[in-house]
């Protein structure tokens, strides 16, 4: 798994492999040396797979929290969905991941959030 992020320093986009992450390493462009930011850090930064890691997934229910974020649902969140669905670009990451509960989540699909909430309504 791949996790594409941008040098703390010249802002330009780097991956790594996510498993080596935690491991000091040179920007291809601007030769400083850093630590890849956590998905804490850069909430854009994301993973090439449409499954996530549980570094990711505990960043977003730190931040977002454990309920579903479907407008009027109390139920606890299951999973976490794609806003931007990944089958139309949507990114694995912090910014784009929100909790869900599963009846709301096999609802949804891969339907584009936005549109599909407004169905619901």
């Amino acid at each position: 798994m791949n996790y594409f992020y941008r040098c703390p320093d010249c802002r330009k986009g780097i991956s790594v492999e996510w498993r080596t992450r935690r491991e000091e390493i040179p920007c291809p462009h601007c030769k400083k040396r850093h630590v890849p930011p956590t998905p804490r850090e850069q909430l854009e930064a994301y993973v090439d797979q449409r499954e996530w890691p549980q570094e990711m997934e505990d960043t977003v229910r730190a931040l977002k929290g454990d309920l579903c974020t479907v407008p009027g649902c109390t139920n606890h969140a299951d999973t976490l969905d794609h806003r931007v669905p990944w089958g139309e670009r949507g990114k694995t990451s912090v910014w784009n991941l929100y909790p869900m509960c599963r009846e709301h989540n096999e609802s949804k699909g891969d339907r584009d959030y936005y549109e599909w909430v407004a169905e619901q309504i």
